[in-house]
């Protein structure tokens, strides 16, 4: 749980502490743990990206635990590529319940191309404080990546924000059926 800590601070005027931490497991994985002082009031984010093993994940979640329980002056948001698409009986996210709640359905998010799975995921201690949660779906999106960025509308503070936006029932739209485009567009055209 050993971690390299640094200051950090932005122009748009927020400031905080940065800690870098390696997360156990057989693949090289790590994260971030970022406190920061918003206008809002101060967040802990923990943001990472868990293994593809399931007795990996389960280690480097009781270690990412350790610290979302540590933040107990501010809210927490832990976020990132969690490589669990199941959310009941063998899944490894079931630990993450005992701090932040139930673990609700998540959005698919990958494959980029075809997104079936909830890879990966948002979660906010206290709970309740997500106002919505997608998967961004564009070309530019589809291509950048094998997963589609997520985004949460996170609630910091104990009212409710002046313009909260709708949470759609599927937020992305169908799929498209063109699963081999993205390769070609990378590779340019064949001679």
């Amino acid at each position: 749980m050993a971690g390299t800590a640094t200051s950090c601070w932005c122009a748009r005027g927020w400031s905080g502490r940065c800690t870098r931490i390696r997360l156990p497991g057989l693949e090289p994985r790590g994260a971030l743990v970022a406190d920061l002082d918003l206008a809002a009031g101060p967040v802990r984010v923990v943001a990472a990206h868990l293994g593809l093993l399931r007795q990996s994940r389960l280690l480097q979640i009781e270690t990412l635990l350790h610290h979302a329980r540590a933040a107990t002056d501010r809210p927490v948001v832990f976020m990132g590529d969690l490589n669990e698409w199941r959310r009941q009986g063998r899944s490894s996210l079931m630990h993450t319940q005992t701090v932040f709640g139930p673990l609700g359905h998540g959005v698919p998010s990958f494959p980029a191309y075809y997104p079936v799975l909830a890879l990966d995921r948002v979660f906010v201690l206290p709970s309740g404080r997500v106002e919505s949660f997608a998967a961004h779906d564009s070309p530019l999106a589809r291509v950048a990546s094998d997963h589609l960025p997520v985004k949460a509308r996170v609630r910091l503070t104990a009212e409710p924000l002046a313009t909260p936006r709708p949470t759609a029932a599927h937020p992305l739209p169908a799929p498209r059926p063109r699963l081999f485009a993205r390769r070609r567009s990378l590779e340019g055209p064949r001679p």
